[in-house]
């Protein structure tokens, strides 16, 4: 792919689009390996990030491309040294402006080992102090990590296998507790339902005592309103019989005179 540039036109290398990323990001995930060479010589940034945070190490590392990873850390690494190095006039110009000053710097170590190689490099000459700084690397180094690496990993499955216990035990406990309260509250409410129940038979009980009261009352009352309406047919009779006795009398009189 031929790109030219215009000298009297000045692209923007590092323009980007709504996501955030830089045209060095999409060749890069896309995986053009000349365009991204020609990104990184006209001077495209390699550290930045698009919106979701992710570099163009980053992208050439998703893509799996070995020789697009070599040359993004080729180029990063070279601008990295070129901002090092252009911070250091700056830093000697302003240190000769500024006047007389007094620093006083403090270390910390808290690795006893690391410490007593600082100060055996301190005492020593230079080339061997740099070699007590920075000491061969051990073999078998490798194989002790690992097996500590594993200790620390069957102490933390052994530590999270405690915690499950102890979750577990403590939910079959709240589970128990649970359970003995749900067994409370249906006995309190069978003894609520036995007392409400026997209230009601009770009240039951006396409603039909008290209906059949009253149905005795009620068949006094017709009894009594019977006996009385004998009684007036009773009299009703004997007026009848008075009237008639009177009349006869009357009708002997008349026909006596």
């Amino acid at each position: 792919m031929d790109l030219r540039w215009n000298d009297a036109q000045k692209v923007d290398v590092e323009q980007v689009d709504p996501r955030g990323r830089t045209p060095l990001h999409l060749a890069t995930t896309l995986g053009h390996l000349e365009c991204a060479r020609v990104l990184l010589r006209h001077g495209a940034d390699v550290a930045k990030e698009n919106r979701s945070g992710w570099t163009v190490l980053q992208e050439a590392v998703s893509t799996q491309e070995q020789d697009l990873v070599q040359l993004v850390l080729r180029y990063r690494d070279y601008q990295r040294s070129i901002k090092r190095l252009a911070g250091i006039p700056v830093l000697l110009e302003k240190l000769r402006k500024a006047q007389d000053f007094y620093v006083e710097m403090k270390w910390e170590f808290t690795s006893w080992g690391m410490c007593a190689c600082r100060k055996k490099a301190a005492d020593a000459p230079v080339g061997k102090g740099l070699s007590l700084l920075c000491p061969p690397r051990r073999k078998g180094g490798r194989k002790e990590g690992r097996k500590e690496g594993r200790k620390e990993g069957e102490g933390r499955e052994e530590g999270r296998k405690k915690k499950r216990g102890r979750g577990r035990e403590e939910g079959r406990e709240e589970g128990r507790r649970r359970a003995g309260g749900r067994v409370e509250g249906r006995k309190e409410r069978g003894e609520e339902g036995k007392g409400g129940r026997e209230e009601r038979r009770k009240e039951k009980r006396q409603g039909r005592k008290e209906g059949r009261r009253r149905d005795r009352g009620r068949k006094e009352r017709r009894e009594g309103r019977k006996e009385g309406r004998r009684r007036e047919g009773g009299r009703k009779e004997g007026r009848d019989e008075g009237k008639g006795k009177e009349g006869r009398k009357v009708g002997g009189r008349v026909e006596g005179r």
